[in-house]
């Protein structure tokens, strides 16, 4: 979670994963930094990496998604920029490519309230054979 701390005006936050694990693609992990600290006003980069145990079909692909912990609605990031909360809109903005299992993400313009803990998951989605 992002902690105020006068003195320095730095702030803390503390990521969690929320992956999303089935039966039929195995068990997926991410490693993330468990702290972080970023100035306010200051960019962040927020590392993260994944692994699944099988490839996936042709027609399918991954959305990343980072959002609040335990608040799976309220998005930080989302390839759709509507799903995203007010407050974080036009600040964040996904690093790494999730095809070379890459879920980094930066943060512009580090707010004050900017308090986590934020957790990222990746969804698995099918397109349309059309």
């Amino acid at each position: 979670m992002f902690r105020r701390m006068d003195h320095k005006r730095k702030i803390t936050m503390c990521l969690f994963l929320a992956a999303i694990c089935s039966s039929v693609f195995g068990e997926w992990r991410a490693t993330v930094s468990k702290n972080l600290e970023a100035l306010v006003g200051s960019c962040v980069v927020l590392p993260c990496t994944f692994t699944h145990p099988a490839s996936f079909l042709s027609n399918s692909r991954l959305r990343g998604i980072w959002h609040r912990k335990d608040k799976w609605e309220e998005n930080f990031y989302h390839e759709d920029h509507t799903k995203i909360l007010d407050t974080f809109k036009d600040r964040t903005k996904l690093l790494g490519n999730l095809g070379e299992n890459n879920c980094t993400l930066e943060v512009i313009e580090v707010k004050d309230h900017d308090n986590g803990p934020f957790c990222f998951r990746i969804e698995y989605v099918r397109k349309d054979n059309n």
